[in-house]
């Protein structure tokens, strides 16, 4: 550095200048880069690659056969599926899993949903295992039980 020169300064934030978080993080790969923002459901899921897609699809109807009034909308650049107005249940596709939030409260799928539980509120299913419907099916009517 040169007499008189200050140093450069590099501030990483995660958020963006709005203070909402970015999803999903998928660069390099095809499929979304950080900054890209949605308008619909459809948009986010046709950001990623064909089979991330195949799996965010069946992640929706699976969630929709338990909520069939639910609405489902972008909520901080994610899907969530809202019911009389109130979010139950976001989905997120990521470069190696997909990712549900929040966590039920149930005692009754600690054990099932043990293994795939990242952080708090997070459930995460890798893409290169099969993804639990089922289990989805049932941590999505936990959750809107515990909504009413």
């Amino acid at each position: 550095m040169s007499a008189g020169s200050q140093p450069s300064l590099i501030v990483v934030k995660p958020y963006c200048a709005d203070r909402r978080p970015r999803f999903p993080i998928l660069s390099n790969d095809g499929g979304s880069a950080l900054g890209d923002t949605f308008s619909t459901v459809e948009e986010y899921i046709e950001s990623f690659p064909q089979e991330v897609q195949t799996i965010l699809r069946e992640i929706s109807k699976t969630i929709g056969k338990v909520m069939p009034e639910g609405e489902e909308v972008i909520s901080y650049q994610i899907p969530v599926v809202k019911v009389d107005g109130r979010n139950v249940i976001h989905y997120a596709g990521w470069k190696k899993h997909v990712s549900l939030y929040p966590i039920p409260s149930s005692a009754e799928l600690a054990d099932d949903l043990g293994p795939f539980i990242s952080g708090r509120g997070t459930v995460k299913f890798p893409l290169d295992e099969p993804i639990p419907y089922d289990l989805i099916e049932r941590m999505a009517a936990q959750l809107l039980e515990e909504r009413k």
